[in-house]
């Protein structure tokens, strides 16, 4: 935190790589980025939800706005920003309350928080724009590739990477992890559960296609779960094994750890 607030925000530009204007990014900048996306990425969970990822980085936004205003000059544009990027978090009201959402608060609590970011030093801007990216990505565990920042992408390749360890535990801790998961969502009957779950394996382990559009890196591309050397050659065979049985399983009705 003291990265993202630092004593003297004029230090921090000598980081600043002038000419592609871009910060370079030092060694506590890459573990500040871990440790908040690992705090926020899921700090909003519900089971029954579809925008966890989406309603953990709002929370991340608001906590960063009350946290980094201090560094902005204050005036009538920066206060009109700050109060509409921390008002209440639409979608948790709109969950809570069972109403439909509401997108043109939502875009506009974006462009808000768009704004603000601008006038945040580079580095803080940076870090917030990395920790965002990785929450986003854990949805679906891909990611539009930015070659103007490759050490944000490594960054985000070690948290995926790290988010699907899980997967290549050895088969006993593996089953005890996919019993979790099913009393996570118990309230899916048991059918519902084991084919759309089966559903979601295949497509984990299977799904090598990519777009032909947008440069896309994917938690299945090239056949691996993994993307660094050392998470494929540890953890890829186990993973796959584990993944492969519990498909199994659930095709013919069981659930692992039951």
């Amino acid at each position: 935190l003291e990265l993202l607030l630092p004593s003297n925000p004029q230090e921090i530009q000598k980081h600043t790589d002038t000419n592609q204007n871009r910060l370079l990014l030092l060694p506590e900048h890459r573990q500040c980025i871990l440790v908040l996306a690992t705090f926020f990425h899921d700090a909003i969970y519900d089971p029954r939800s579809g925008t966890n990822e989406e309603d953990s980085a709002e929370l991340f936004q608001n906590f960063v706005t009350e946290l980094l205003s201090p560094l902005i000059q204050p005036d009538d544009t920066t206060t009109e920003i700050i109060t509409t990027t921390t008002s209440t978090s639409t979608s948790a009201v709109d969950v809570d309350d069972n109403k439909p959402k509401n997108p043109s608060k939502k875009q506009k609590k974006t462009e808000s928080f768009d704004l603000f970011k601008e006038k945040l030093p580079l580095v803080c801007s940076t870090i917030v724009d990395a920790v965002l990216q990785i929450i986003h990505a854990t949805k679906s565990h891909s990611f539009k590739v930015n070659d103007e920042k490759e050490e944000v992408i490594e960054l985000t390749h070690i948290f995926l990477d790290s988010d699907l360890s899980v997967l290549g535990k050895t088969p006993e801790a593996y089953d005890a992890y996919a019993a979790l998961i099913r009393q996570e969502y118990k309230f899916v009957s048991k059918d519902d559960y084991c084919q759309k779950r089966a559903d979601i394996l295949e497509k984990l382990i299977g799904d090598t296609s990519t777009s032909s559009e947008t440069a896309t890196t994917n938690s299945s591309s090239s056949n691996s779960l993994f993307r660094s050397p050392r998470m494929k050659a540890e953890l890829e065979q186990q993973a796959v094994d584990n993944l492969r049985r519990e498909i199994a399983m659930l095709r013919s009705g069981s659930i692992p750890g039951q």
